[in-house]
């Protein structure tokens, strides 16, 4: 691809000369971004945007800059193989790697751009990855001093129209929510828009694109972003907008969030959506999809998955882990009226909900009243007791479960390739199920501990338990091995979707292996088998990080692995290493710094103690719930 070191196409012969004769009296920070710097003054307008120290050029001579931090003196150290390791520290904010990005994503805005030239398509994935937006028409650089002013008159330009009703709706009055008791993250700041209204536009549309592996539009997110085009005021709508305002603080590193509006109107839609399934009860067992009541368990689950995402990246863990609850109690007691008006899709949200509740409570204590009867269990945990999964998995023959969304448009070769990922989708539910098992495992362990039980009997049904959890782990494993034999020839630099899924699964059953035997043997720093799941676990992240795969939040499961092979492994420089990719990951979200600081109060503690610590027991004295 002809372009210039930018990754920006080439406007022609001329931009050599225009190359040459570049202006240096820009700062040295927007030159490391490659973006256009205004010189008027120190710090300027995208640095004080992006609040990044802002370097002037006559300080130094920006070809021979690096970062005063300290973070940045040991990039490239050797790992015990002996060859160059890829340690990444930050420079600058959270999330800036080390080198320049060159994304993989495919800026599909819509599926009919999708035949956008490849220049154009390198040159917004780059800008993406610096914070950097671009015209989609003209190319001009959207920033403060250039995007136009949403209403203007006679302003042809303007990325939102006045007609928009998109634009009626995140300026409109502003509301007081003082009465609604907000969490502490969400009551930092709240209006009902961010305020610079192209950015947000931006990045809802880019949304798809940041969550999903799929690479075409024809993809979930894609799907419910489409849906919500016709009712701008639907729950959905402000979930995903919830999301995107989160999203914006976290990349900009800007404490205050702005989309609280959205947030509680959607919380509030999901509650009264909730209490409306709940009472819809009939005397017989539907035995055929309802069509309203289909709709508003699509509305429910879109909603709340999105607010759960934004809970992740605001780390609000009581927030979250109570709308799972609800959404576990309502499954949990009318499963039967529910599950047959439930589409492929709401049974694939359902099933991600619930990978999320497990990430939010696998190292953290769910508390419940004493009068509860519904026992401290995950949603996962729940699913399987309901013996769900089976029907929530289930597709007509040869289609997947998008081609009941999209309909007859849905293109042949998009559900072949969903087919070839299937398998991966069922192991990761087996082996997620099992992960659910070894915290209950853990917490009835807990429990006959802190009784004092010493009863033969006891040690023989522990004895059953861990056996059973083996023999569990043993299966997947193996079936893995046959399944994704060929996802394991390494490829240093391209990781596909089938791939990526693979190594997933993998990298789970590894994860399952180290937390059971952290449980049984708590008073070793380590183990063989330990040691050896915790290399082939950094050894699928340094593949993963090598391939780019992990730049944006596409996975439900990520980091976790990487969580748990930090704490097991013993090579200072493998810690290091895990340490420097969490810094490299924290722009997905606070849950993900707050994850890194809870992972260096592990290794310290382990370090000190010279044994294995439990996580849990050092989040209570982190003072906060932590979503790993």
């Amino acid at each position: 691809m002809a372009g210039s070191a930018s990754g920006k196409p080439s406007p022609g012969p001329s931009s050599k000369q225009r190359r040459g004769a570049r202006s240096v009296s820009g700062c040295l920070t927007c030159r490391r971004r490659r973006v256009k710097c205004t010189t008027h003054g120190t710090p300027c307008s995208n640095c004080t945007r992006l609040h990044l120290t802002c370097t002037p050029s006559f300080s130094s001579n920006f070809k021979n800059w690096t970062p005063n931090t300290a973070s940045s003196v040991d990039d490239t150290r050797q790992d015990p193989s002996g060859e160059e390791s890829d340690f990444c520290f930050a420079e600058g904010r959270p999330g800036t790697p080390k080198s320049g990005h060159e994304s993989t994503i495919n800026l599909d805005f819509r599926p009919e751009e999708a035949e956008m030239p490849s220049e154009i398509a390198q040159w917004l994935s780059d800008s993406l990855s610096e914070g950097q937006f671009y015209d989609l028409e003209t190319g001009a650089a959207l920033n403060n001093s250039t995007w136009p002013t949403i209403g203007e008159p006679g302003n042809g330009a303007n990325i939102l129209e006045d007609n928009d009703p998109f634009n009626s709706m995140m300026t409109s009055s502003p509301v007081d929510l003082d009465f609604l008791g907000l969490p502490q993250q969400i009551s930092m700041v709240y209006g009902n828009s961010h305020g610079d209204l192209p950015l947000l536009h931006q990045y809802e549309r880019n949304m798809p694109n940041l969550l999903t592996s799929k690479a075409t539009p024809w993809n979930p997110y894609r799907y419910m972003l489409n849906s919500t085009h016709d009712t701008p005021d639907s729950p959905l709508r402000h979930g995903i907008l919830s999301w995107t305002c989160s999203y914006i603080s976290c990349r900009e590193q800007n404490q205050a969030y702005s989309g609280a509006t959205y947030y509680v109107s959607a919380s509030n839609s999901i509650i009264s959506l909730a209490q409306e399934l709940a009472s819809t009860k009939s005397g017989l067992v539907p035995t055929r999809r309802n069509a309203k009541t289909a709709e508003k368990l699509y509305m429910l689950l879109s909603t709340a998955f999105f607010l759960c995402q934004c809970d992740m990246i605001l780390c609000d863990y009581s927030s979250m882990q109570t709308r799972l609850d609800s959404i576990k109690t309502l499954f949990q007691q009318h499963w039967t009226h529910l599950s047959p008006s439930l589409g492929s899709l709401e049974s694939r949200l359902l099933i991600w909900l619930a990978y999320l509740d497990l990430r939010s409570s696998l190292f953290g204590k769910r508390k419940r009243p004493v009068e509860s009867k519904q026992g401290n269990h995950d949603l996962l945990h729940t699913l399987v007791k309901l013996r769900a999964f089976p029907s929530l998995r289930a597709y007509p023959e040869g289609e997947s479960y998008l081609s009941e969304s999209f309909g007859g448009s849905y293109p042949r070769e998009e559900i072949e390739e969903d087919l070839v990922q299937e398998p991966c989708h069922i192991k990761c539910d087996d082996i997620l199920s099992v992960l659910s098992s070894l915290s209950a495992f853990e917490s009835w362990n807990d429990a006959v501990a802190r009784h004092g039980i010493e009863d033969p009997m006891i040690e023989e049904l522990r004895t059953a338990k861990v056996d059973a959890l083996r023999a569990n782990i043993a299966r997947i494993r193996a079936e893995c091995t046959v399944l994704f034999q060929a996802s394991y020839q390494e490829s240093v630099n391209v990781v596909d979707r089938t791939t990526f899924h693979a190594l997933t699964v993998t990298a789970l059953h590894l994860s399952a292996t180290i937390m059971l035997n952290r449980i049984i043997s708590p008073n070793v720093r380590t183990d063989p088998e330990s040691q050896t799941c915790a290399q082939r676990l950094i050894h699928i992240s340094r593949r993963l990080r090598r391939a780019k795969y992990l730049q944006t939040p596409r996975s439900l499961i990520w980091p976790l692995p990487i969580f748990i092979a930090a704490i097991e492994i013993e090579d200072l420089v493998y810690q290091d290493w895990c340490v420097g990719y969490m810094v490299e990951l924290e722009h997905w979200g606070m849950n993900v710094r707050r994850t890194r600081e809870l992972l260096e109060r592990v290794l310290e503690r382990q370090e000190r103690e010279g044994r294995r610590v439990r996580v849990r027991d050092v989040m209570e004295d982190f003072g906060a719930g932590v979503i790993i």
